[in-house]
């Protein structure tokens, strides 16, 4: 069975490029024709229009004015031009030369895609295929998502080539919970877009091809030329080939880091965590704790566990900054809430006495060591052990605390095992 990759991060919501449309006026105009341009323009023919609002949003010819840009875009469309249509609605999407206004955007994408505009009919799609709160001064539309309508959509779009409304209906079938026809189908139509050279098709192929089994050497240039046209989710992948050689791939360092960073500005979580790690320990690039605690910090911000405790444990050892043994707890409680049992153990050592102030509290640690020894924590699994013997924090239960001492020792730890030893438990 086929199954789409795991992403973490959806990639392109929205087609994001403005269309030239027919015009016969070139946008790279001189100024002489960029003068006849405005004045057909302003006699109202609807390509002129067009044309010059293509001028001023590249500065072709003319200087660069999104203002401009924006009101022959309105002028060309409000006179049934779809490709201004499908441009307006992309100015008032993403804010260009007008205040952003998501309500006017979909209403000139229905227009545009009532008129054929297969662009506009792709991003009325994804809105249609994820729902979508519309918010203007004016008030809020909501529009729900109907899978049905996104996939009709897609599949006007998808009779016309258009790779990318390909790649989406692969999206939906390639699912795990499809049926294995529905999945061959959305085999067919990432197929159908990596041979429009869809990067994020390229990639998506890679993935299920190696998952088969393929060498990574052998897909390494669907997953580069992925990389190279920003699709987020292979960044990572290809730094970890030039780190490690992965795929008889030549080895380079610099390359490594510039893609993991690449991945980490985009907030790929696992990115962020990397690269704080690598700054940390100075592996493959040079040691630096400032650039550690930012990229730590970022993964933070996302409510990764382990960054978390990261930033707990600069905290308390005062690693780029003095020591700071609330701050250290700040962190450690929200990285135990989150379930990381180096941060449980952690709180519970501080609730048991390591602290300066007068927090100590044997349940709570009792609680804390518990939640970290259930997730194998060696270090917990002792603590806690020592506990129920002596009645810390919780009934005294001689049989549990033999037991969790028993788990400690037979992971290593030295101090588990010699007690035991000593009373000739084995």
């Amino acid at each position: 069975m086929y199954f789409m990759p795991k992403t973490g991060i959806l990639f392109l919501l929205l087609t994001i490029f403005l269309i030239y449309g027919s015009s016969s006026f070139a946008y790279n105009a001189d100024q002489e024709r960029i003068k006849k341009l405005k004045a057909s323009a302003i006699n109202g023919n609807s390509e002129s229009c067009l044309a010059l609002g293509n001028a001023y949003y590249y500065g072709s010819g003319i200087p660069k004015d999104y203002y401009s840009a924006f009101r022959w875009y309105f002028e060309s469309a409000d006179k049934g031009n779809p490709t201004a249509q499908f441009n307006l609605a992309l100015c008032y999407d993403q804010g260009i030369g007008v205040e952003q206004n998501k309500i006017e955007a979909l209403r000139w994408y229905n227009k545009a895609a009532e008129n054929g505009v297969i662009q506009a009919k792709y991003n009325l799609a994804i809105y249609y295929k994820e729902g979508h709160n519309f918010v203007s001064n004016a008030g809020t539309v909501i529009l729900n998502s109907d899978m049905p309508k996104a996939i009709k959509l897609l599949q006007e779009c998808s009779t016309v080539s258009f790779a990318p409304a390909n790649r989406e209906l692969a999206k939906i079938y390639l699912n795990e919970k499809k049926s294995l026809k529905d999945q061959e189908l959305g085999m067919k139509y990432l197929i159908l877009a990596s041979q429009g050279n869809d990067p994020e098709a390229l990639y998506m192929i890679a993935k299920i091809k190696m998952e088969n089994g393929t060498p990574v050497k052998e897909v390494f240039s669907y997953i580069k030329v992925a990389a190279d046209n920003n699709v987020v989710d292979s960044f990572e992948y290809v730094g970890v080939c030039y780190e490690t050689g992965l795929g008889e791939i030549k080895q380079d360092k610099e390359l490594a880091i510039k893609y993991y960073t690449k991945a980490a500005y985009n907030n790929v979580i696992s990115a962020q965590v990397r690269l704080g790690e690598y700054y940390l320990n100075g592996t493959i690039v040079q040691m630096n704790i400032w650039e550690s605690i930012y990229w730590f910090q970022k993964a933070a911000d996302q409510n990764d566990p382990y960054a978390l405790f990261m930033l707990g444990s600069f905290a308390e050892q005062g690693l780029g900054e003095k020591a700071d043994k609330k701050k250290a707890l700040k962190y450690y409680m929200k990285s135990a809430k989150l379930g990381f049992p180096k941060a449980q153990f952690n709180l519970a050592m501080y609730y048991a006495g390591n602290n300066d102030s007068n927090d100590n509290d044997s349940s709570m640690a009792y609680l804390w060591l518990r939640k970290a020894a259930l997730q194998d924590d060696t270090k917990a699994q002792k603590e806690l052990g020592f506990y129920c013997i002596m009645g810390e924090g919780t009934k005294q239960n001689y049989g549990n605390g033999l037991n969790w001492l028993s788990l400690s020792r037979d992971k290593g730890d030295s101090e588990a095992a010699e007690f035991l030893d000593n009373i000739q438990i084995k």
